[in-house]
């Protein structure tokens, strides 16, 4: 039954996502999403959640403590998302180029599998970067970030707000060094090149 619903939540993120770009806003739609709090748009710029979870090593983070390092990516995803599956070899790649830079990759498992079914989907992947699960706390964090669907990403500053919120990858050069050469990614947009 949960796989269903986790199935059903990734086709309607899809859905409003495959929506054609022309299409434009009723004034009762601009209205309904400006009173939505979790409406992606919305979120960029505003202060992320604060949250204290456990890790599947038995530590235990928090986003305050994370962003001490510098910024934070936030991957809420399940082990029933085939798209959280698919995106695995990319968030290896990014741990590994921007751990040094200060980058923390937080992955947060929002499913209803329970910790020992993470555990063995962890081991299963050889996923090496943050992995924190704490199932009596997954309904209010999914609440709090306006979660509808996995993966959703974000990019927390080091001062604590939400530069990124989206269901692909963001531009990570774009924040971490902006004054890099190249094209100046829109916030939100762009995806970080596949590295393998």
């Amino acid at each position: 039954m949960s796989r269903i619903v986790n199935q059903i939540a990734i086709f309607v993120v899809l859905l409003a996502l495959a929506a054609p770009p022309g299409l434009a806003a009723t004034p009762d739609d601009t209205a309904r999403d400006a009173r939505q709090s979790s409406f992606p748009g919305q979120r960029i710029g505003t202060v992320a959640p604060d949250f204290t979870l456990d890790a599947l090593d038995g530590t235990v983070h928090s986003l305050h403590g994370l962003r001490e390092q510098g910024y934070v990516l936030l991957v809420f995803w399940s082990t029933h998302c085939p798209f959280c599956q698919a995106l695995i070899p990319d968030f290896k790649a990014i741990d590994e180029r921007y751990r040094d830079q200060g980058l923390t990759l937080a992955a947060i498992d929002i499913g209803y599998e329970d910790r020992p079914d993470v555990q063995a989907y962890v081991e299963d992947h050889d996923i090496d970067y943050l992995v924190l699960n704490d199932d009596a706390r997954k309904p209010s964090l999914v609440k709090a970030y306006g979660v509808i669907g996995t993966p959703t990403i974000v990019l927390v500053s080091p001062q604590g707000v939400i530069r990124f919120y989206g269901h692909h990858l963001p531009d990570l050069q774009h924040y971490l060094n902006p004054s890099a050469p190249g094209p100046a990614a829109a916030p939100g947009g762009g995806l970080l090149p596949r590295t393998h």
